[in-house]
């Protein structure tokens, strides 16, 4: 159950959850650089989630959805 776990999340960009971070994977990281010139963190600490949201909402959704 916990290898289908890692591999569900590793899917949704999340390479770990360690220790009171989030990690993302490189296959995110690129995807995003590459399709909207934003830059992520590898690593967001669980204190800084909604500010970490607040950021793709501003940086990557608003922009998108004002395209459209």
């Amino acid at each position: 159950m916990l290898a289908c776990n890692k591999k569900s999340i590793y899917l949704d960009g999340i390479e770990k959850v360690e220790n009171g971070n989030l990690f993302y994977t490189d296959e995110l990281i690129n995807k995003v650089k590459n399709s909207f010139g934003v830059v992520v963190s590898k690593i967001v600490k669980f204190s800084d989630i909604e500010k970490t949201a607040e950021f793709i909402i501003e940086k990557i959704i608003n922009p998108n959805m004002r395209s459209k």
